[in-house]
């Protein structure tokens, strides 16, 4: 059975890589998470960031009026933090002054807010009283939801790439082939879902750290791949099973990525008593999987109930579609 498998698969590798189609489906969303890394933290500056060192108590004190202020030990460090890409003021004791350091790529505003900030703290008494409510926790969530959608996107992708190596086959007469030697339909779909698999993992991991770093636990996100990717499988299934070309197969791709993705999305904005709707689609708990990984860190429960539930009712379409589908790919 092992060497089965092993020749489907590295017959499907041989395959994968005359095909640019594929090729593009495995680097699309690497590619979206890198520039996504690089405009996020554009989108998150709601407001200046204040860098100074931890040398003067009151200044670092004084500042905490007008934003998030970091300090930092050692002036190597701070100057470090203010080349990163989102907007970051130095403003250091200098003597009587003050010293301010910018990268020089900042909003035009900055300059004229920085002399507005020194300017209202070396004042003897300030205009007026003031006091401020924080809305929220103070952070916003767009990295982790990007990451989930990526590794949604990944998921369908390793689908996709499986159901345009069914349709290559199926062009160029190998599954008639393959149907007349000892390979089984489970021998065949087995094969898939270990590619599916392996560049779910890989997409994943790699668009994860880019987003975030090593802070994830990614034991949590390996195990929520693997029970998310029978959905991969399903889908390389429907696509191979019934386009019996590219052409159709690229439609078909354009008809259920709308609703493998909308779904997810549409769930953090429907209101909970409206949830139980979603609750028949497997990529709704797919979703939920990943939201227990990268936000709602500590529900154990809830994220292995997602998982449960997701392979299960996966399974339930997987088992369908092989009586459905074992005549059109005419295996045994």
């Amino acid at each position: 059975m092992m060497k089965k498998l092993k020749n489907l698969i590295l017959k499907d590798i041989a395959s994968a890589k005359r095909d640019n189609i594929v090729i593009y489906m495995v680097i699309a969303p690497i590619i979206i998470a890198i520039l996504m890394s690089i405009f996020i933290p554009s989108f998150e500056a709601s407001s200046v960031i204040l860098v100074t060192d931890s040398k003067d108590d009151r200044l670092t004190e004084n500042l905490k009026d007008y934003g998030e202020v970091i300090s930092y030990d050692n002036r190597e460090e701070a100057i470090e933090r203010i080349y990163q890409r989102d907007d970051a003021i130095g403003i250091f004791k200098d003597g009587d002054g003050f010293e301010v350091i910018v990268e020089g790529n900042e909003k035009e505003d900055v300059s004229g807010l920085t002399e507005a900030i020194i300017f209202d703290i070396t004042k003897e008494s300030k205009l007026a009283q003031y006091k401020y409510t924080l809305l929220g926790e103070g952070r916003s969530l767009l990295k982790e939801y990007t990451a989930i959608l990526i590794i949604l996107m990944a998921i369908m992708m390793s689908g996709m790439v499986a159901g345009f190596n069914i349709i290559f086959e199926k062009e160029s007469g190998a599954i008639r082939a393959l149907s007349i030697t000892p390979i089984r339909l489970f021998h065949y779909l087995a094969s898939r879902g270990i590619i599916i698999l392996f560049l779910s993992l890989f997409i994943s991991v790699i668009s994860s750290i880019i987003l975030l770093g090593f802070s994830l636990d990614y034991a949590r996100l390996v195990i929520g791949i693997i029970f998310s990717s029978g959905l991969g499988i399903m889908l390389g299934f429907l696509i191979g099973g019934i386009a019996d070309n590219q052409i159709k197969g690229i439609a078909l791709v354009k008809i259920i990525a709308l609703p493998f993705t909308i779904i997810p999305i549409a769930s953090i904005f429907i209101p909970g008593r409206f949830k139980y709707f979603l609750y028949p689609f497997p990529n709704y708990w797919m979703f939920r999987i990943f939201t227990n990984v990268f936000i709602d860190k500590g529900d154990n429960l809830d994220f292995w109930l997602s998982n449960i539930i997701t392979i299960a009712i996966t399974a339930m379409l997987l088992l369908i579609m092989m009586f459905s589908f074992r005549k059109r790919l005419r295996f045994r």
